[in-house]
């Protein structure tokens, strides 16, 4: 089981025993988690996938967070600042989640859903809405939920999944 630590940007991680099929990041091994665990959730369906967007400054993350939710069948956009995230909003591509790290380079994740929700491109109240945070305590936009770092492929794709069911 990977364990994952934020410092900042600097995300280190550590694993009790590393896999054949782990990849080197930062320094560490990440080990991959079996294909059974991240399908053994539920996916969205075949005639709607969802789309998620990520919002991440750090690579590494951003990445495996795309990874893991596109291997469940999500479709996923990326971004790595606050404007990327507005630009992608602001052009109507359709998100229905929103998973954002609470401190970007170019401002937070909450300014980021104030901002998107004062011009009208996002509704938490309608579309699951997170922010993603090694901090303990932050203060959230109202019907914003939180994911604590470390997070890894199960846990991501459990709060996903409830996000969805819970405004559906």
């Amino acid at each position: 089981m990977a364990e994952w630590h934020d410092a900042g940007h600097d995300v280190t991680m550590r694993s009790a025993s590393v896999a054949p099929s782990a990849r080197l990041t930062h320094g560490a091994r990440l080990a991959r988690p079996p294909a059974a665990t991240v399908t053994s959730f539920v996916r969205p369906t075949a005639s709607a996938p969802k789309t998620v967007l990520v919002v991440e400054d750090a690579r590494d993350v951003r990445e495996f967070f795309a990874e893991v939710l596109r291997e469940a069948g999500y479709h996923v956009e990326c971004a790595e600042s606050v404007q990327e995230a507005l630009q992608a909003l602001r052009a109507h591509r359709g998100v229905n989640v929103v998973i954002a790290d609470y401190n970007l380079a170019d401002g937070t994740g909450a300014e980021l859903i104030h901002q998107a929700s004062n011009e009208g491109h996002l509704d938490v109240s309608t579309t699951p809405t997170l922010i993603c945070t090694a901090y303990r305590y932050v203060e959230l936009p109202p019907r914003v939920g939180m994911v604590t770092k470390p997070v890894d492929a199960e846990q991501l794709l459990l709060v996903i999944s409830r996000a969805i069911e819970a405004v559906a």
